[in-house]
């Protein structure tokens, strides 16, 4: 497969109506565009509970107990098996690391069946200091700072004697818990049995369409694709159950999703992601000036919302009122009248009373012209907050950052109903991708990933004619030793 292929295969979300608008959908997410990005996908959450501020999903304990051994069991291996030889390429202190984490534990431990073996070996309980700093050197997992992701690295689990992979590129897939585990242990089984590098990442907390992410580099790119599409084939049942990749990525095929990692970028020791690129330096600078602009120009324009007739500046008075409306019942919510009127100054009877809302509107719409121009033309936080007056002198106050809530959910309404806009946001992400690295005609694939699949295809043909023109000599040959003995 020629790496150019691929790039040609693959969509452009910005270029479709339906996925433009999916991005804009994500913008309006309360936690911001990029945890709507991450969470955009067709994969049904529900399943999940919320528990010490951690999203946990169902999981196969069996498989999950498979992984982890095996993983830990590969790096004990490597342990075991090194050689004074391969001790002369660590330096001093890490030769003597490993050896007293080889003689003095590794060799009088067993292997792992479980999870809860391999975090009792990796921990180092109960062992001496000597044995937890080099097991802090040497372990596998990932001990950097507390994160819902765990990292799996080849080069760690054979102790660094394979090289650090040059990642240029990412390929994603959005399996849901429950077959996280046995699919990584199809991939760890098909990259050992080709000897080839592996990096991944796998989200613990499974709330993500980005939940499993491969790093790769130009060359080994087309084998991650072909082990992927192995397993599929292997495995059909398993892969009929994972969901699209992140929306933003190129789709390799239904479940496969592919990312250029922002290399050129973080030269400059700014680390992005595939999506915090997009997001926080393309995406969202690029709506809120397309939108600003366009609120400015469109403020008293005519338009329709439930059945009446309004200008724009009324329908975000509306839409702050349901706003208001939804806060005010989520506050009350099992309470009775007393208590809620004692509390909160106001009870269901009232939100559910045209005279209440009516008087509510007003009050909000006094202010809607003012805020808007203030949203469009300062910050956020410039904006004027609105004050409420309920019963009992109870006070509700709408603050800015509610109101960005609402305003975060209008590109989306503008969008659907005027074209020029569609025209130019898509004119402002261009514009944005140019000055940021990002192909214009791929927004998955950076320039330097462009630049990269070329490089690795003329190479590869390169390749290709050499082996073509040392086969036809190697005939050639042949048939001139042939032709020789049949003279002779």
């Amino acid at each position: 497969m020629e790496l150019m292929d691929l790039y040609y295969k693959i969509k452009n979300p910005i270029e479709d109506d339906k996925d433009l608008y999916r991005v804009l959908k994500a913008y309006s997410n309360y936690n911001g565009l990029y945890s709507g990005l991450t969470t955009a996908s067709n994969r049904d959450y529900s399943e999940y509970k919320k528990d010490f501020g951690s999203f946990l999903g169902k999981y196969n304990e069996q498989d999950k107990d498979e992984f982890y051994s095996k993983v830990t069991n590969y790096w004990i291996k490597n342990i075991k098996n090194i050689t004074s030889d391969d001790l002369s390429y660590y330096t001093d202190s890490a030769q003597e690391a490993i050896s007293v984490l080889k003689d003095e534990y590794i060799n009088r431990i067993g292997y792992c069946r479980s999870k809860e073996e391999v975090d009792y070996v990796l921990s180092g309980k109960n062992e001496s200091e000597e044995i937890q700093d080099a097991l802090d050197m040497f372990t596998w997992q990932y001990k950097g700072k507390k994160s819902s992701w765990e990292h799996v690295m080849n080069r760690k689990i054979s102790c660094y004697r394979k090289d650090a992979p040059e990642v240029g590129h990412r390929l994603y897939v959005n399996p849901d818990s429950m077959d996280l585990y046995k699919f990584m242990n199809y991939f760890i089984t098909k990259c050992q049995e080709q000897d080839l590098n592996y990096y991944f990442k796998f989200s613990k907390t499974y709330m993500r369409d980005d939940n499993f992410v491969i790093y790769s580099s130009t060359d080994e790119l087309e084998d991650y694709i072909n082990i992927l599409k192995s397993i599929e084939k292997e495995h059909p049942d398993l892969v009929s159950r994972f969901k699209e990749p992140p929306i933003l990525t190129g789709k390799v095929n239904d479940w496969i999703g592919y990312g250029s990692e922002p290399v050129e970028m973080n030269e400059d020791e700014i680390t992005y992601s595939f999506n915090s690129l997009r997001e926080g330096k393309i995406l969202d600078p690029a709506i809120e000036e397309v939108t600003k602009d366009w609120i400015l120009d469109n403020m008293d324009k005519t338009i329709v919302y439930k059945n009446q007739e309004m200008t724009f500046k009324n329908l975000i008075s509306h839409l702050v009122v349901d706003d208001i409306v939804d806060t005010l019942k989520y506050n009350i919510h099992n309470m009775n009248i007393i208590e809620a009127v004692k509390k909160h100054g106001i009870c269901e009877h009232d939100l559910n009373s045209k005279k209440v809302l009516d008087d509510i509107y007003r009050i909000v719409n006094n202010k809607m012209e003012k805020n808007l121009f203030t949203y469009c033309t300062k910050s956020i936080d410039d904006v004027d907050s609105i004050t409420l007056t309920l019963r009992d002198k109870k006070q509700f106050k709408f603050y800015s950052f509610a109101f960005d809530r609402v305003m975060r959910d209008v590109p989306r309404r503008i969008f659907k109903n005027d074209d020029s806009y569609r025209t130019k946001l898509r004119d402002q992400i261009e514009k944005n991708s140019i000055e940021y690295g990002v192909d214009i005609d791929k927004f998955c694939v950076d320039s330097y990933a462009y630049k990269e699949f070329l490089v690795h295809d003329v190479k590869n043909k390169n390749k290709e004619k050499s082996n073509k023109d040392l086969n036809d000599m190697f005939k050639s040959n042949q048939t001139v030793m042939v032709n020789s003995n049949v003279i002779q």
